[in-house]
């Protein structure tokens, strides 16, 4: 039952790791689109 439970507890604290892993991913994503986007706007206006 205690192997159970630290397997358990690894395979948690793994999942908890992958999950920030990825939402910092979504996030640096999402950052790099809006500030893409305000480039591109200001560029356009820019050269317009």
């Amino acid at each position: 039952l205690t192997g159970f439970h630290e397997t358990a507890q690894r395979f948690f604290e793994q999942t908890v790791e992958t999950v920030r892993f990825l939402f910092s991913i979504h996030v640096f994503l999402h950052l790099f689109l809006f500030l893409n986007d305000k480039f591109s706007v200001t560029v356009y206006y820019s050269t317009k």
